[in-house]
C-alpha cells in the first residue's frame, strides 16, 4: 500500500502532538513527517522540502504576522493559490478552523479545491483519519459553498472573485512570482534545516497565553453514545475561554462572571472562574462565604455551590486546568489593575463591561477606539441594568451587540431574566442543556446552610466591583 506523508502545519506543539500520535497508529496508510511547522512564514518553504500528500494547517493556531483577519484571510489564499500552480492538486490541504458554515471564506476555499475543512471546536479524531484514508469528496464540503455570493480581497492576484466559478481565476502574478524565487526558496529551505533555532521560541511565552492558544488542542475525552454496540470516539475538544474586561472601574467585571458562572453551572457544566487582576475580590467572597471571624485561607481555590473560584492567576497552572473544565471564565477586570489585559484578546467569547448612564456613554467609546487595533466584530457589551431605549442608543454607537444586565444582589441565584439574556449572548457556545446531578454537598458547604452563604456573598460583593 502506498503511504501517504503527512505534514502538520497547526501551529502549536500540543496540538501536533495530538495529531501525531492518532495519524502514527495507522503506519499502512501514512508517514507522518517529523518537521513540523509553527509559523506561517516557514510554511511554504517546508512544503517544498517535505513534498507532502497531506498538509493538515490550522486557520489560528499557525502563527502569522498578518494584523487582522482579512489580512489573514489573504494570506492564506495567496499561499493554497500557490501550492496549486506549483503542485497541482497532488497536495492535499485539510483546513481546521473554527468558522461558522456560511463564512464566506470557507466558500472560497472549496472553490479552489480544498476539499476537507473541520471548521468546529470538537474534532471527531477517527472520523478525521477515516476520511483522510478516502479520497478527497466535494460532498463533504458542498455545504460551505455559497452560491453566487461574491468574495473582495484586496490582493495582487485578484481584485473580486465570485465563489460560483470553478477556476482559479487570473493568477499569473503568482506563477512569475514562483519561476524568479525557485532557485532562492531551495537554498533558504536547505538552510532553515539545518538552523532550527531560527524558529520562534515558542517556550517562552507566558504560560497563560500559551494555555489560552492551546485551547481545542490538548484534551481527549471519550464519548459514548447510546447504542446497542458501544463505540468510543476520541475527540480534539477544549474549554471554551470567556474573557471579561470593564471600561473603568466599577462596572461589574466580577458580578457579571460570577452570574455567568452560575447559568453556565446549573446547565450542567464545568465551571471556573479565575481573578486575572488585583482587586482580590475573590478573597473578599471567600472570607464572606466561610463566615468571616478572622478566617484565613491558605489555598489557592475554593468553591461555592459546585463552581471552582481561583483567587490569583498567577501560580496556575493554566494548561492542567483545561482538562477539568467546560469553561474557563478570566475576571479580568480594568485594563489599568491587570498585567493580564491581553488574555482578553485570546479569548473565545470576549465581554466588555460598561456603565449605561449617557453622561458615561464617552468612557466606552474612548475604550473601544484605544483598541481599534484589534478586531471587534465579535465583542459583546454587557450594560447593567439599562432600558432597551438606552440599549439601542449604545449598539447604534458602538456598532456592537449590547445586552442588559438585570438587577441580581447574589449573583448565585439563579433566575429567568439572567437565563435569557445569557443564553442569547452564548448561544453559538452552548451544547444542549445536560441535566444537573450534583450532590448535596456541592450545594451546601462546610455545614453553612445555603440562605446563609447567599447572604454573606452579598455582603462581600457589595453590588458591583
Amino acid at each position: 500500500m502506498n503511504r501517504k506523508n503527512v505534514l502538520i502545519a497547526v501551529g502549536r506543539k500540543e496540538y501536533s502532538k495530538i495529531l501525531r500520535t492518532h495519524i502514527s497508529n495507522h503506519p499502512d496508510h501514512f508517514h507522518v513527517a517529523e518537521q513540523e511547522v509553527l509559523h506561517q512564514r516557514y510554511l511554504h518553504e517546508v512544503v517544498d522540502l517535505e513534498k507532502p500528500d497531506i498538509l493538515i494547517v490550522h486557520d489560528y493556531y499557525l502563527e502569522s504576522e498578518a494584523t487582522d483577519k482579512k489580512e489573514r484571510e489573504e494570506e492564506w489564499l495567496t499561499f493554497l493559490k500557490r501550492i496549486r500552480v506549483e503542485y497541482d492538486d497532488s497536495i492535499r490541504v485539510v483546513f481546521l478552523c473554527e468558522r461558522p458554515k456560511g463564512d464566506p471564506f470557507l466558500s472560497y476555499l472549496v472553490n479552489i479545491n480544498v476539499l476537507d475543512i473541520f471548521n468546529t471546536r470538537s474534532i471527531d479524531l477517527v472520523e478525521m483519519i477515516d476520511q483522510l484514508k478516502d479520497k478527497p469528496r466535494f460532498s463533504r464540503v458542498s455545504k460551505f459553498v455559497i452560491k453566487n455570493q461574491k468574495i473582495n480581497y484586496d490582493s495582487p492576484e485578484e481584485d473580486e472573485i465570485e465563489t460560483s466559478d470553478d477556476s482559479l481565476d487570473e493568477i499569473e502574478d503568482i506563477i512569475e512570482e514562483v519561476e524568479n524565487q525557485t532557485e532562492k526558496k531551495e537554498k533558504k529551505v536547505k538552510k532553515e534545516k539545518k538552523e532550527k533555532k531560527s524558529k520562534p521560541d515558542r517556550e517562552s511565552e507566558d504560560k497563560i497565553l500559551t494555555a489560552i492558544t492551546q485551547i481545542d488542542e490538548e484534551e481527549l475525552f471519550i464519548d459514548v453514545p447510546v447504542k446497542e454496540t458501544v463505540v468510543v470516539k476520541e475527540r480534539l475538544v477544549g474549554a471554551v475561554f470567556v474573557g471579561v474586561v470593564g471600561v473603568e472601574s466599577n462596572t461589574g467585571s466580577t458580578h457579571t462572571s460570577l452570574l455567568l458562572a452560575n447559568f453556565l453551572n446549573n446547565r450542567g457544566l464545568r465551571v471556573a472562574v479565575i481573578e486575572a487582576n488585583q482587586t482580590e475580590h475573590l478573597f473578599q467572597i471567600e472570607y464572606a462565604y466561610e463566615g468571616g471571624r478572622g478566617y484565613v485561607s491558605i489555598q489557592d481555590k475554593f468553591s461555592i455551590k459546585g463552581i471552582d473560584h481561583y483567587k490569583s492567576i498567577k501560580e496556575l497552572n493554566i494548561p492542567e486546568l483545561i482538562h477539568q473544565y467546560d469553561f474557563i471564565i478570566l475576571d479580568i477586570g480594568e485594563m489599568g489593575k491587570t498585567d493580564y489585559f491581553d488574555e482578553f484578546f485570546r479569548s473565545h467569547i470576549k465581554i466588555v463591561t460598561a456603565h449605561g448612564s449617557e453622561w458615561k456613554r464617552n468612557e466606552l467609546i474612548t475604550f473601544l477606539n484605544s483598541l481599534k487595533q484589534h478586531e471587534q466584530e465579535n465583542w459583546t457589551l454587557a450594560i447593567p441594568f439599562v432600558d432597551q431605549v438606552t440599549l439601542s442608543d449604545i449598539e447604534k454607537d458602538t456598532e456592537l451587540k449590547a445586552f442588559s444586565i438585570p438587577t441580581q444582589s447574589d449573583p448565585y441565584e439563579q433566575s429567568n431574566e439572567i437565563t435569557n439574556v445569557f443564553e442569547e449572548m452564548l448561544t453559538s457556545y452552548l451544547p444542549s442543556k445536560k441535566v444537573e446531578n450534583k450532590p448535596i454537598s456541592l450545594l451546601v458547604g462546610g455545614g453553612i446552610s445555603a440562605v446563609v452563604v447567599s447572604l454573606l456573598v452579598i455582603v462581600a460583593i457589595t453590588f458591583f466591583k
